[in-house]
């Protein structure tokens, strides 16, 4: 049960307006200035964010674009913000468990062939 409200909170923060508000300030941060207001994030994660839950408790998150570099540092930023975000809600949630990154955010060495 917790690892399915784990889960449900973790979605849900990964949709939230508030969410996207907090990413734009840290792009700013990072200095990915095209990101660097909420609407803009809303709309590059419901267009290039994908995430897959393979196992409770876990969340992967995939971010396609131009440029590896690029990719890997906004998702890098993306992740980041999210995994700290979570932590600071965590005493809100029922579950109590902790938001940790596993696996630093990586560029596939080919790019997706869209044809």
């Amino acid at each position: 049960m917790e690892l399915q409200e784990w889960q449900k909170f973790h979605e849900n923060l990964l949709a939230s307006p508030g969410f996207a508000e907090g990413i734009a300030e840290h792009m700013k941060k990072f200095g990915i200035m095209n990101l660097s207001a909420p609407g803009a994030v809303a709309q590059r994660l419901k267009e290039d964010l994908s995430t897959e839950s393979a196992t409770p408790g876990q969340l992967v998150m995939e971010l396609r674009g131009d440029g590896a570099a690029r990719t890997a540092r906004e998702l890098n930023a993306i992740s980041t913000r999210f995994a700290a975000e979570a932590q600071e809600l965590r005493n809100r949630r029922n579950d109590g468990a902790i938001t940790t990154i596993t696996k630093p955010a990586e560029a596939l060495p080919n790019p997706i062939d869209n044809s």
